[in-house]
């Protein structure tokens, strides 16, 4: 399985509405693009950038930061995670 996938995954099944993230390096690259490089899919990491104001946002309006915090915590013990700026 595209790690990626299962921490995106993972995240979704912990989010109480939806939130829109822009994800960038290689798991953005993974699922963004056909046929990437095979190591890109062994990521142990997905990174998302925020815009200015959307971590805000976010506290105000969703429960991504426990959803978050909920995800990681479940995927540690197979070295996954998801991280943010």
């Amino acid at each position: 399985m595209i790690y990626a996938t299962r921490i995106l995954n993972t995240l979704d099944t912990q989010l109480a509405q939806t939130v829109d993230l822009t994800l960038y390096g290689r798991a953005a690259l993974q699922l963004g693009f056909d046929d990437p490089p095979e190591e890109f899919s062994q990521s142990l990491y997905v990174d998302a950038v925020l815009a200015m104001g959307q971590a805000e946002e976010l506290l105000e309006s969703t429960n991504f930061w426990e959803a978050l915090e909920r995800t990681n915590d479940t995927l540690a013990p197979s070295g996954l995670y998801m991280t943010h700026l």
